[in-house]
């Protein structure tokens, strides 16, 4: 009998979940995979604010080849009821 395990042999019985555990806790906060997160997030917020600029942009080109009263109304009758 092993000793101190209160008579139950568990001597050199050993789960690989402790060290798998670690190996993949220790990757995940590595400054190295918090760099390339950082660097993705960046980069999508840069895709998302250009979209958005491209989208106004394109919005305001378009208004400008239609010119004002495009919907069919005067342009003093547009607010109006």
């Amino acid at each position: 009998m092993s000793r101190g395990t209160g008579g139950v042999y568990c001597e050199g019985v050993r789960s690989r979940a402790p060290a798998l555990a670690r190996a993949v806790l220790g990757a995940l906060w590595a400054a190295r995979s918090w760099r390339a997160t950082l660097h993705a997030l960046t980069g999508l917020m840069i895709v998302v604010a250009t979209g958005a600029l491209l989208l106004l942009w394109v919005g305001d080109i378009v208004t400008l080849i239609h010119g004002p009263g495009a919907r069919g109304t005067p342009r003093s009758t547009w607010w109006s009821p």
